[in-house]
Protein backbone atom coordinates (compact mmCIF):
# COMPACT_ATOMS: atom_id res chain seq x y z
CA UNK A 1 0.00 0.00 0.00
CA UNK A 2 1.07 3.43 -0.54
CA UNK A 3 1.51 5.27 2.55
CA UNK A 4 -1.10 7.62 1.93
CA UNK A 5 -3.30 5.35 2.05
CA UNK A 6 -1.87 3.50 4.85
CA UNK A 7 -2.06 6.88 6.80
CA UNK A 8 -5.61 7.34 5.48
CA UNK A 9 -6.28 3.78 6.71
CA UNK A 10 -5.25 4.43 10.37
CA UNK A 11 -7.06 7.83 10.32
CA UNK A 12 -10.43 6.62 9.44
CA UNK A 13 -9.71 3.67 12.39
CA UNK A 14 -9.00 6.10 14.57
CA UNK A 15 -11.97 8.61 13.96
CA UNK A 16 -14.49 5.92 14.11
CA UNK A 17 -12.90 4.66 17.46
CA UNK A 18 -11.95 1.08 16.19
CA UNK A 19 -9.24 1.14 17.62
CA UNK A 20 -7.35 2.37 20.57
CA UNK A 21 -3.76 4.15 20.67
CA UNK A 22 -2.53 2.86 24.79
CA UNK A 23 -1.36 5.68 26.37
CA UNK A 24 1.33 3.99 28.67
CA UNK A 25 3.06 6.30 31.20
CA UNK A 26 5.69 5.53 33.53
CA UNK A 27 5.41 8.02 35.96
CA UNK A 28 1.95 7.68 37.91
CA UNK A 29 3.32 3.45 38.62
CA UNK A 30 6.71 4.57 39.65
CA UNK A 31 5.58 7.84 41.55
CA UNK A 32 3.27 5.33 43.62
CA UNK A 33 5.69 3.43 44.50
CA UNK A 34 7.93 5.98 45.96
CA UNK A 35 4.74 7.17 47.92
CA UNK A 36 4.47 3.69 49.27
CA UNK A 37 8.00 3.12 49.65
CA UNK A 38 8.57 6.50 51.90
CA UNK A 39 5.13 5.13 54.00
CA UNK A 40 7.02 2.03 55.01
CA UNK A 41 10.26 3.04 55.45
CA UNK A 42 8.81 5.34 58.16
CA UNK A 43 7.86 1.88 59.80
CA UNK A 44 10.64 -0.52 58.66
CA UNK A 45 13.22 2.20 59.40
CA UNK A 46 15.66 3.21 56.62
CA UNK A 47 18.16 0.24 56.43
CA UNK A 48 15.63 -2.60 56.72
CA UNK A 49 13.78 -0.80 53.77
CA UNK A 50 16.92 -0.56 51.60
CA UNK A 51 17.89 -3.92 52.46
CA UNK A 52 14.20 -4.91 51.29
CA UNK A 53 14.59 -2.81 48.15
CA UNK A 54 17.51 -4.64 46.80
CA UNK A 55 16.32 -8.00 47.90
CA UNK A 56 13.18 -7.95 45.84
CA UNK A 57 14.93 -6.45 42.78
CA UNK A 58 17.50 -8.75 42.88
CA UNK A 59 14.90 -11.71 43.47
CA UNK A 60 12.61 -10.36 40.55
CA UNK A 61 15.55 -9.53 37.82
CA UNK A 62 18.61 -10.52 39.31
CA UNK A 63 21.15 -9.04 36.94
CA UNK A 64 19.03 -8.91 33.93
CA UNK A 65 19.51 -5.59 31.93
CA UNK A 66 15.60 -4.86 33.81
CA UNK A 67 17.42 -4.53 37.16
CA UNK A 68 19.62 -1.91 35.68
CA UNK A 69 16.79 0.20 34.80
CA UNK A 70 16.09 1.20 38.35
CA UNK A 71 18.07 2.89 41.15
CA UNK A 72 18.00 2.46 44.79
CA UNK A 73 19.56 6.07 46.56
CA UNK A 74 21.80 6.24 49.75
CA UNK A 75 18.38 7.33 51.28
CA UNK A 76 16.16 4.15 50.07
CA UNK A 77 14.43 6.28 47.39
CA UNK A 78 13.23 4.59 43.59
CA UNK A 79 14.16 6.00 40.83
CA UNK A 80 14.06 4.78 36.88
CA UNK A 81 17.17 5.09 34.74
CA UNK A 82 15.38 6.95 31.45
CA UNK A 83 18.59 7.09 29.48
CA UNK A 84 18.86 3.13 30.26
CA UNK A 85 15.72 2.98 29.10
CA UNK A 86 16.03 4.92 26.29
CA UNK A 87 19.23 3.23 24.77
CA UNK A 88 18.04 0.16 25.61
CA UNK A 89 14.98 0.38 23.26
CA UNK A 90 12.86 -1.24 25.99
CA UNK A 91 8.93 -0.39 25.58
CA UNK A 92 7.51 1.59 28.27
CA UNK A 93 5.12 -0.92 29.13
CA UNK A 94 7.39 -3.55 29.81
CA UNK A 95 9.17 -1.05 32.36
CA UNK A 96 5.58 -0.74 34.05
CA UNK A 97 5.45 -4.18 33.83
CA UNK A 98 9.00 -4.83 35.50
CA UNK A 99 8.24 -1.93 37.98
CA UNK A 100 5.25 -3.56 39.02
CA UNK A 101 7.16 -7.21 39.54
CA UNK A 102 9.13 -5.30 41.85
CA UNK A 103 6.81 -3.77 43.44
CA UNK A 104 4.56 -6.36 44.27
CA UNK A 105 8.26 -8.46 45.70
CA UNK A 106 8.88 -5.63 48.05
CA UNK A 107 5.05 -5.42 49.17
CA UNK A 108 5.65 -9.41 49.42
CA UNK A 109 9.18 -8.41 51.80
CA UNK A 110 8.10 -6.04 54.00
CA UNK A 111 4.68 -8.46 54.65
CA UNK A 112 7.01 -10.75 56.26
CA UNK A 113 9.12 -7.78 57.73
CA UNK A 114 6.04 -6.34 59.64
CA UNK A 115 2.27 -6.67 60.05
CA UNK A 116 0.88 -7.26 56.80
CA UNK A 117 -1.94 -5.20 57.64
CA UNK A 118 -0.02 -2.19 57.95
CA UNK A 119 1.55 -2.83 54.81
CA UNK A 120 -2.29 -3.14 53.13
CA UNK A 121 -3.47 0.06 54.80
CA UNK A 122 -0.22 2.04 53.51
CA UNK A 123 -0.79 0.82 49.70
CA UNK A 124 -4.62 1.37 50.17
CA UNK A 125 -3.55 5.09 51.46
CA UNK A 126 -1.47 5.53 48.68
CA UNK A 127 -3.24 4.26 45.74
CA UNK A 128 -6.60 6.23 47.01
CA UNK A 129 -4.90 9.16 46.98
CA UNK A 130 -5.10 9.96 51.06
CA UNK A 131 -1.71 11.80 52.08
CA UNK A 132 -2.93 12.03 55.62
Amino acid sequence: WPEHLIVKSVHLLLEHRLVNVQQASLFRPLSIFQRIVAELQKTIGRDDNKALLQASLHYVHGDSAASSRFHIDNEGRVSVNLSQVKSSGAPVSAVILELRRWMEAYLAYCRRQIDPSVVDNVVAKVVNGNTT
